[in-house]
């Protein structure tokens, strides 16, 4: 059917009027549908949603009233949002009313809900309002009193430090009497006794050794050691002639003085022994009983001393410095009580506050016992002040008050806070099922719409591609078939017998056409193909010849290069192997004649070296260097021919000197010998003399201890003194310590007052942020803040109290320190007597034995000198023999040849024996 053209045309413009009739029904039916669906929502949905939209805005209102009140701080404000409820129930009513009559009554109940929670709320919040006015009254009332016992307090320890300096300047004093006379009058007096029986020891054991000496420089020796000790007694009995204690002793160490003097005169001995004796024993009679009574009151003044100034101590301690730290203590107490109340009246819970009343509790009763020592005045202060500590009216009661009418507030707002919820939800069901109405009508018609639309869609979609496709298919079933028939007959016509393709072979013109071609073309291809087939063959043939001898020429080509190549490289290796030869021959060759030179001057100079060295010559050096590492065996040789030069110089040198040596020797020998018989008799007597000596330097060690004792036994008891006034002096530190602790509580009060007002600063700027809904907060952060405030003022002014009664404090520490000082100059002092006595005692018993080992020594001496005469003797005999040996020796060496210099040692020697014949 489609063979023929004319149906293919009236096929397509039958398509193209069908899409258009079906895009106009659709139409039609989808604008009906829309107009139905308007009408309903128009005059139905919307009043719904206008009414619940009320209803929301009143509840929005509320809710925002609700955070107003429970931040309102300012009595102007509070009355301007009571104002503002009465208004907002009357528009909440109204709203509710604009509702369909089925919600009415739910909405009512829960409306007078909300107004009963707002009441509530007003009276809760202006019962928080009236405790937290009354809370700040009361820490204003507290601060006040603590600055008043402050006060009281400071005018207290003013007094009291007074006093206490006063007490330490009398106690100071008082101490300085008594270990200044024990000082400058006992000790001295003890020390002067002691040095007399010393010197007069010292005199009498010297004027015994002068009597039994003979040497003219021990006799100075002796003579000025018993000046010295002369002048020292002269002096000491000037000094104490008109004291009590030297009224007996004084004319008994005038006449020894007297007597010791005359031992030592130029002109002779004019006292003997007996009568230096018995000086020294009438000093000693004198002395002993003297010592004694100054012994006992040494330690009955010590006694005293120790009283005295322990009751000065303990009275400054027990009842001023005491005094002060109790104040300070009270002054601390009270401080650290007004910080809890400040921390009591900031409690955030109910165990916060249950803590910090136990801490009132227990610090109320500290307070009261200090408090009990002081004034009528103060315990009237401090009963005003603990007033606030108490649980039936003090400031933990106003406290749990803010915290039930906070509790009631929060109550009362979340209650309306439910009720406005309920509200809106119920509001919020209302509309949403009004929406759900509206959305489903949208939804209805967006579907129709949709659905026709797409209806519309695809028959445009259609109608536009059958418009498009018109005339292609016209081109594609009837103009496209007829140019392929032309151009078909036109190749063939021009030779082309190629494929014929996109004609149909069949019934109608087109179809019979195609046949046609198609039997022109099959006999045309015949014939071709039959001539084609004949060439191929013929070709093949001539091909296959010419690649055969291609490939001959290139074989023999490849043969001929690889001969040549081969020849090349074999001549290059032979001539380089026989040039390396020849050129190893000859540098071996030149090496080997070089070395043999080298050996011959080596064994030249070396011979020629050790024949000067056989025959003695020891000045000759090999001057020629030897080539490369044979120069060390040259330096080698010269090294060791110097020093063997060296050795025989200096073995001349020593044969010279032994020689000499033994010449002097014998000479000493003789003479040495006869000065040891001399000496015998000499050493005999001198025993004798350092034995008297011994026994008085005994006598004076043993009463120079006795005095160190004694002086050991006061400067302990002056320690003793001492370290009550360092106790004395720890006790003011505690104040100050405690003094410390305070201003650390005050500081830490003040950092929280500084923290808060960081906080309310912080919530002012969230407040401004927040604009109109946070002017509530901004008021609270005000108030916060000016609290804050006068907290640190108040912590200021507690920390300048603190630290002048500090000051005070400190002051009295320098006055303990200053009579520290004084006890401790004093310590020293004696400390000095001590180690003077000490000195004196220890002086003595090294005299003692001293002379102990020189009494042993001499007797040593003694025996010695007998055995040294033999062996004089035996040197003599010696020394002969070394002479000889020395002598010898010297002939040995004189052998050998060196330099000039050293060749003259044996002259020097020969000089040298000559001089001491």
């Amino acid at each position: 059917m489609f063979n023929s053209i004319m149906a293919r045309l009236a096929f397509i413009l039958g398509a193209m009027v069908a899409m258009t009739a079906a895009a106009i029904v659709i139409s039609w039916m989808i604008f009906q549908s829309i107009d139905e669906s308007m009408t309903a929502l128009t005059n139905d949905r919307l009043p719904e949603l206008r009414a619940t939209a009320v209803v929301k805005e009143a509840a929005d209102q509320t809710r925002r009233l609700l955070s107003d009140l429970l931040i309102v701080e300012t009595e102007a404000a509070w009355e301007g949002k009571k104002g503002e409820v009465a208004s907002l129930m009357t528009s909440f009513s109204d709203a509710l009313a604009q509702l369909p009559a089925s919600d009415t009554d739910v909405e009512a109940s829960n409306l007078s809900k909300v107004e009963q929670s707002l009441a509530n709320l007003l009276v809760a919040r202006e019962t928080e309002l009236r405790t937290a006015q009354d809370l700040a009254a009361m820490v204003e009332s507290a601060f006040a009193l603590a600055t008043s016992v402050s006060v009281v307090l400071e005018e207290a320890s003013d007094a009291a430090l007074f006093d206490m300096s006063l007490r330490g300047e009398e106690t100071i004093t008082v101490i300085d009497e008594t270990l200044s006379k024990l000082v400058e009058d006992d000790f001295n007096m003890y020390q002067t006794v002691l040095e007399i029986r010393a010197d007069v020891g010292l005199l009498s054991g010297l004027a015994l050794t002068m009597s039994q000496t003979y040497s003219s420089g021990l006799k100075s020796i002796v003579t000025d050691l018993a000046t010295s000790s002369i002048s020292r007694l002269r002096t000491k009995a000037d000094e104490n002639a008109g004291t009590l204690e030297f009224a007996e002793l004084l004319p008994a160490l005038i006449n020894a003085t007297d007597i010791f003097e005359s031992a030592f005169t130029e002109t002779g001995i004019a006292a003997n022994s007996n009568d230096i004796l018995a000086a020294r024993l009438e000093v000693d009679r004198v002395l002993s009983p003297a010592l004694d009574d100054i012994h006992f009151n040494l330690i009955l003044g010590t006694d005293d001393a120790k009283t005295a100034n322990s009751q000065s101590i303990d009275t400054l301690l027990n009842v001023e410095v005491k005094g002060m730290r109790e104040k300070a203590q009270l002054d601390a107490a009270t401080k650290q009580f007004f910080a809890t109340i400040l921390t009591a009246a900031l409690a955030r819970s109910e165990a916060e506050l249950s803590q910090r009343q136990s801490e009132l509790t227990a610090e109320s009763a500290l307070i009261q016992e200090l408090a009990s020592k002081e004034s009528a005045q103060m315990a009237e202060l401090v009963n005003q002040l603990i007033a606030f500590a108490s649980v039936d009216s003090g400031i933990a009661k106003l406290r749990r008050q803010s915290f039930s009418a906070v509790a009631a507030a929060s109550l009362a707002a979340k209650n309306a806070a439910a009720a406005v919820d309920a509200i809106a939800l119920e509001t919020s069901v209302f509309s949403d099922l009004a929406l759900e109405q509206i959305a489903l009508t949208a939804t209805t018609l967006q579907s129709d719409v949709d659905g026709a639309g797409l209806q519309l869609g695809k028959i445009a979609l259609i109608s536009v591609l059958l418009g498009l496709a018109a005339p292609v298919l016209v081109w594609a079933m009837v103009t496209r078939p007829l140019n392929r028939v032309t151009s078909v007959t036109e190749r063939l016509a021009s030779g082309d017998l190629s494929e014929i393709r996109g004609l149909r072979q069949g019934s109608g013109e087109l179809g019979r056409l195609a046949s046609a071609l198609h039997v022109f073309r099959d006999g045309a291809l015949k014939t071709i193909a039959l001539q084609e087939e004949e060439k191929r063959r013929d070709q093949a043939a001539i091909e296959a010849e010419r690649e055969a001898e291609r490939l001959r020429q290139e074989d023999e080509k490849r043969q001929k290069d690889e001969t040549a190549e081969r020849e090349r490289l074999e001549s290059e290796r032979k001539a380089l192997e026989a040039e390396k030869t020849q050129k190893a021959q000859a540098m071996i060759e030149a090496e080997r004649k070089e070395r043999m030179q080298e050996q011959e001057t080596i064994v030249s100079a070396l011979a020629q070296g050790l024949t000067h060295l056989s025959a003695g010559d020891l000045t000759y050096q090999i001057k020629t260097e030897f080539p490369g590492p044979y120069e060390a065996l040259r330096q080698d040789f010269n090294t060791a021919v110097s020093q063997l030069a060296e050795h025989i110089i200096r073995l001349r040198e020593s044969s010279a000197i032994i020689e000499d040596s033994s010449a002097h020797l014998a000479m000493a020998s003789g003479d040495l010998g006869r000065r040891t018989e001399t000496n015998a008799a000499t050493l005999e007597k001198v025993a004798n003399a350092i034995r008297e000596l011994a026994n008085s330097v005994s006598i004076s060690a043993e009463g120079a201890t006795s005095a160190d004792v004694a002086a050991r036994g006061v400067e302990q008891d002056a320690a003793i003194s001492r370290d009550v006034v360092m106790e004395t002096t720890s006790a003011m530190a505690e104040v100050e310590m405690s003094f410390s602790k305070i201003i650390s509580i005050v500081d830490v009060i003040d950092s929280i007052a500084f923290q808060t007002n960081l906080l309310a600063l912080n919530a002012g700027v969230e407040a401004a942020r927040a604009g109109q809904a946070g002017q509530g907060f901004a008021v609270v952060a005000s108030e916060v803040r000016s609290l804050a405030q006068r907290c640190t003022e108040a912590a200021s002014e507690i920390n300048a109290v603190v630290k002048e009664t500090n000051e005070t404090v400190e002051r009295g520490v320098a006055l303990t320190s200053k009579a520290d000082v004084s006890i401790a100059t004093i310590l020293e002092g004696i400390g000095r007597v001590s180690k003077a006595m000490n000195t004196i005692a220890l002086s003595a018993t090294e005299q003692s034995k001293n002379v102990s080992d020189v009494n042993e020594a001499v007797t040593r001496l003694d025996q010695s000198t007998q055995k040294n005469a033999a062996m004089f003797e035996e040197t003599a005999a010696t020394n002969q023999s070394l002479a000889q040996e020395a002598k010898a020796l010297t002939n040995i060496v004189s052998a050998f040849q060196t330099t000039a210099e050293s060749g003259n040692v044996n002259q020097i020697a020969k000089h040298k024996r000559s001089s001491v014949a």
